[in-house]
């Protein structure tokens, strides 16, 4: 993660999280004022990490960021059947962030409620241009991005170590997974 002066098309900061079962709609609002109560307590910091959560209910309507659809598209699909709370918008993350992230993850799967957790961050992609973006379908789109599975220690060590990499979708589960 690298400092950015500005927010740009390009840089997509995603985070989908799963249900365990299916939720009651008090079970929804309880993950998500975990966000809600979070982005409370930083409302006098300039793009603090808990304003990039960007809660999305519905598929972008995003005119010029077909990019935006796809990777709406991925974590519906990634979803299914399931419950679940996505938070999807142009946002760049900072090396100042990791602890936040930590900190979310860890109420988010403390909570019986969530099973596991996405997070795809996107800065660019380098070697295509804007229209070559636009003309990926959604299998080509996925192509593009690797999937990696981490328990939570496993994910808050590779935070901790600065190692996050863009194009990757970390699966992060509260246990070992088998």
């Amino acid at each position: 993660m690298s400092k950015k002066q500005k927010m740009g098309t390009y840089e997509h900061f995603c985070i989908l999280i799963n249900a365990q079962d299916n939720w009651k709609d008090q079970d929804k609002q309880l993950i998500r004022d975990i966000s809600l109560s979070q982005r409370k307590k930083y409302v006098d910091y300039d793009y603090h990490f808990y304003h990039k959560l960007t809660y999305r209910d519905k598929k972008p309507d995003y005119g010029d960021c077909l990019l935006c659809n796809q990777i709406y598209s991925l974590f519906s699909n990634l979803k299914g059947n399931r419950e679940g709370i996505l938070y999807q918008g142009h946002h760049y993350l900072e090396p100042e962030d990791t602890k936040d992230i930590v900190e979310y993850i860890q109420l988010i799967l403390a909570k019986n409620q969530a099973k596991k957790v996405y997070i795809l961050y996107l800065d660019s992609l380098k070697e295509l241009k804007r229209d070559g973006i636009n003309k990926l379908n959604n299998e080509e789109f996925k192509e593009l991005i690797k999937e990696e599975r981490y328990t939570l220690k496993e994910f808050e060590t590779l935070l901790q170590e600065n190692e996050i990499k863009e194009r990757v979708l970390y699966e992060i589960l509260r246990e070992k997974y088998y």
